[in-house]
């Protein structure tokens, strides 16, 4: 039996372009309808998955999530051109991040390097969807937090974790959070904003922190 491109695209669980290129690279044979159309054995097809899912696919599943990561990369930036209102914007980045780090909730901030005030310009859920509206914030109310806007380092908050600085923790806890990270936005050297992804279902980690690119 064979596929249609769009059927083992499914099946894979990547897009039809993925399934093209790897037919015109020879990962995946395939053959050509009179019109042109490609057409993949079922057995092929099946195999790769079971490939992906077992113990010794361990390198073809990380270039699978490589394959997704880029699509949503160029679907994002095609996303974006299109893009002119500023909460659109903010929602779209919001959401291709929630669908890159498969995780629930992205805020996106802008900081004041001298007041410490944090103001949050949009937050959305892996949908899309504007969550709610939050008031500016001292950040000085969050050490762990400031400290890691000056260093202009990223970070992984669990909610269990004993080192985690308790002013993030009782805020996760409140909303069900299980893993925090902070990714500072840096301009020519400046902490200019946050954003915050979370993850309500998986404890990802300890606390630590990572070199901030800028």
């Amino acid at each position: 039996m064979y596929l249609s491109v769009q059927l083992a695209a499914r099946r894979l669980g990547v897009s039809s372009h993925t399934i093209r290129r790897w037919t015109a690279s020879g990962v995946l044979p395939c053959i050509r309808t009179a019109g042109g159309h490609r057409r993949i054995k079922q057995e092929d097809v099946d195999e790769l998955a079971r490939a992906v899912a077992g113990a010794g696919g361990d390198q073809l599943a990380a270039r699978l999530a490589r394959e997704r990561e880029v699509e949503t990369l160029v679907e994002t930036s095609i996303a974006l051109t299109s893009c002119l209102d500023l909460t659109e914007l903010l929602g779209e980045i919001a959401r291709r991040l929630t669908a890159i780090l498969d995780c629930h909730f992205c805020a996106v901030s802008d900081y004041d390097d001298e007041t410490n005030m944090v103001r949050v310009l949009a937050d959305f859920d892996r949908q899309g969807r504007r969550v709610t509206d939050w008031k500016p914030y001292s950040l000085k109310k969050f050490p762990f937090s400031m400290r890691l806007m000056e260093s202009q380092e990223l970070a992984v908050i669990t909610v269990s974790d004993p080192r985690a600085d308790p002013a993030e923790t009782a805020i996760m806890r409140h909303y069900g959070d299980k893993t925090l990270l902070l990714i500072p936005l840096v301009y020519q050297d400046r902490s200019v904003g946050l954003i915050e992804l979370l993850d309500h279902v998986r404890e990802r980690g300890r606390v630590r922190l990572g070199q901030h690119p800028v």
